[in-house]
């Protein structure tokens, strides 16, 4: 028998989606396309940081969410934009 999966409230509109521990203030994927800047500009995934080493390898590090953060959705203020929909 195959486990149920909870569900939360999402934090703008109430529709249910899944429950993701780490994320508890989670929005759906329709609130989550509205997400803004406060100026109005549309969120956009940031592109992943690129490192090279000396031998010419490269690494994927971790991005800034610095000027992604705040963002808002409908006029509320939303902590933490870059895991799409978990803002």
């Amino acid at each position: 028998m195959e486990k149920e999966k909870q569900t939360v409230a999402c934090a703008i509109c109430g529709a249910r989606i899944e429950l993701y521990a780490l994320y508890p203030n989670r929005v759906c994927n329709e609130c989550d396309s509205r997400a803004a800047h406060q100026d109005g500009t549309p969120v956009t995934q940031p592109p992943p940081v690129v490192t090279y080493r000396e031998n010419g390898t490269r690494t994927l590090g971790l991005w800034d969410p610095e000027p992604y953060n705040p963002v808002y959705i409908d006029g509320r203020k939303c902590g933490t934009a870059g895991t799409w929909g978990s803002l």
